[in-house]
């Protein structure tokens, strides 16, 4: 076997194991305690939670009013328009998936819709059950499971939930970011996809 041989397959192992790696934030005097986070920014049906949003799609740009109201213990309503009031999205989130009430052209595709779906669940979710915790920084790293996916919070020392990350075994899959100065309400929120080209962002109105 030629050296040029052997270069490139010591190269091509290198990165199968490197892309191959658990993906783990660093948990530092790791803690074994089961804990329930909660997520109370969405959580007041007297509410209407309405921002400013962008959502940036497989290269589509759409922005408009995002409203979000709880109209029940376990439902929330979503509702996505322009600024002159013409529906973009409208769908109601259960425990067990959504229901599309309207949508437009761009965004009436099943992987879309199914994805949007699952964001706004697990931004307006309002329990986490967490199985380890440490310090970060002034604040804590939490970590759980969501079905499948690990599950990673990070909390202030105040304790308004600043990031939250679902990963496989491998990799981040989605990163969502919270820019809050109560433990009610969230002033801005960034949703970033790992895997697939879709970011989301609301800036309270």
């Amino acid at each position: 076997m030629s050296k040029w041989t052997t270069l490139f397959l010591a190269f091509n192992l290198a990165v199968v194991l490197y892309s191959c790696r658990t993906y783990h934030p660093a948990f530092t005097e790791e803690e074994i305690s089961s804990e329930t986070l909660y997520n109370h920014y969405f959580s007041d049906p007297a509410k209407d939670y309405v921002y400013k949003a962008s959502i940036t799609v497989y290269g589509n740009d759409i922005s408009g009013i995002l409203i979000i109201k709880k109209i029940s213990e376990t439902t929330h309503r979503v509702v996505m328009t322009t600024e002159f009031g013409n529906t973009l999205l409208d769908m109601t989130l259960f425990p067990e998936g959504y229901q599309k009430h309207s949508v437009v052209p761009s965004l009436d595709k099943k992987i879309i819709l199914k994805t949007l779906a699952h964001d706004m669940s697990l931004l307006v979710r309002e329990t986490f059950k967490t199985h380890k915790k440490s310090r970060d920084g002034s604040g804590y790293l939490y970590g759980g499971k969501i079905d499948t996916k690990n599950l990673f919070v990070w909390v202030t020392s105040e304790k308004l939930i600043k990031k939250i990350t679902l990963a496989s075994q491998f990799k981040e899959k989605l990163n969502v970011y919270f820019d809050a100065n109560s433990g009610i309400f969230a002033e801005e929120v960034v949703i970033e996809h790992l895997t697939i080209p879709l970011q989301i962002s609301l800036k309270a109105l």
